[in-house]
């Protein structure tokens, strides 16, 4: 398979999920209101630790592709009053970007670590999310804001064809026409130059074999896709740093492919 690009945002296992802003054609004003009403709603939720945001900014149906979490905004509630409220709770958002009706939170908290999680605006609610495993994820060091919107279409064209060359297709030779000399990848001791990419996924046995979502926005791009490692299912989250037409830094988390789910949701 194919990484593919385009397709409508939300969930649609068919194809890219994305779109917006220099991507897809939705209207970046939409994207750039998404991305301002999640900002506000974790800032609120989690960093004010008023639980009142939910009521104000989440909405059901709201699916959950998290393993253990039942969609249900009821329990979701539940669960932000008791964790918010742990004297010993923190979050810290570090990059947020947009695309649609997709919002991209790379972010810190207290007690799990480095996470992304994915959203879905619909109606000016929170309708959807996916995260990753804190416990699969590299460092979170490094820029953290959206320098220029206007490349964003590029930036989401050249991390696809990345994917679809180098990590699908396996052509590892082609690395250098992708990424930049100064490349920094942070999965392991944040090793730099081209090689470190390929060292990390020959180290890993990484296979590439869909991608589901895409969000650009700007110089950031991320993906979730559909990987083996070492032979087992994963779901890959990947953050990629565009600048000047190559890619500059990567961030990554992972996640086994379950069995089952609570929500009988997809990771994807």
């Amino acid at each position: 398979m194919t990484a593919g690009s385009g397709g409508a945002g939300g969930g649609s296992p068919a194809g890219v999920g994305g779109g917006g802003a220099g991507g897809s054609g939705c209207d970046p004003e939409l994207a750039r209101a998404n991305k301002a009403l999640v900002g506000q709603a974790l800032d609120e939720l989690l960093v004010g630790k008023d639980v009142t945001a939910v009521d104000r900014t989440w909405a059901d149906p709201y699916l959950r592709h998290h393993p253990g979490a039942p969609s249900d905004l009821a329990a979701f509630r539940t669960l932000m009053s008791y964790e918010v409220a742990s004297l010993g709770f923190g979050y810290e958002r570090l990059r947020t970007l947009a695309e649609c009706d997709l919002v991209v939170v790379h972010g810190r908290y207290s007690d799990a670590g480095v996470i992304f999680d994915m959203y879905r605006v619909k109606d000016d609610k929170i309708v959807e999310h996916w995260d990753s495993n804190t416990a699969e994820a590299s460092d979170a060091a490094g820029p953290t804001e959206i320098e220029d919107e206007a490349p964003t279409a590029q930036n989401r064209a050249l991390a696809l064809s990345f994917i679809d060359a180098v990590l699908v297709d396996g052509e590892h030779a082609r690395v250098s026409e992708f990424l930049d000399a100064s490349y920094v990848e942070h999965r392991y001791a944040t090793a730099t130059g081209p090689a470190a990419l390929i060292e990390y996924v020959e180290r890993d046995y990484l296979t590439y074999y869909k991608v589901h979502h895409v969000v650009a926005d700007g110089n950031f791009v991320f993906t979730l896709s559909e990987v083996s490692r070492g032979g087992g299912a994963y779901g890959v989250y990947d953050l990629f740093r565009v600048d000047d037409g190559a890619i500059v830094e990567h961030w990554d988390s992972r996640r086994i492919v379950p069995a089952s789910t609570d929500s009988e949701l997809p990771i994807f």
